[in-house]
């Protein structure tokens, strides 16, 4: 932000505990964000969380991508479960996909899905798009 990237082009997000931080951080952000998600994670201060959400809840229309594998013995499949849920109940927008069959780890299927996520958040900017060849 300081560089003069607008928050509304920034999109925050990782990979078990860095996605429970960064769906913190999203939800709990007074500024608008491009977007936010969470891979294999979880609510942090799920009892509390709601006492660090901005007033004016500048998120709350802000679409929220998790993904999880339903064999995910690190971070339980059911804590992403969970988590989504709460955040669907309290009125986020929350995308959540099962990956069968992972484990704590990556899908080349959930990571083409996580494109999309991003390409759909981050449109391109004006007339310097790259073009295909």
């Amino acid at each position: 932000m300081e560089k003069g990237i607008p928050t509304s082009r920034i999109v925050l997000g990782g990979f078990s505990q860095g996605g429970a931080i960064s769906l913190f951080t999203g939800l709990t952000c007074p500024d608008k964000l491009a977007g936010f998600f969470g891979l294999s994670s979880y609510l942090l201060m799920h009892g509390k969380i709601k006492d660090y959400v901005p007033t004016e809840n500048p998120n709350k229309e802000t679409p929220i991508f998790m993904a999880h594998g339903d064999r995910d013995p690190t971070v339980k499949y059911e804590w992403g479960q969970r988590t989504a849920k709460v955040l669907s109940d309290w009125g986020w927008k929350v995308d959540f996909r099962t990956y069968k069959g992972l484990v704590h780890s990556a899908d080349p299927e959930e990571i083409d899905d996580l494109e999309s996520y991003l390409r759909e958040r981050l449109p391109p900017l004006g007339d310097d798009t790259p073009s295909k060849a």
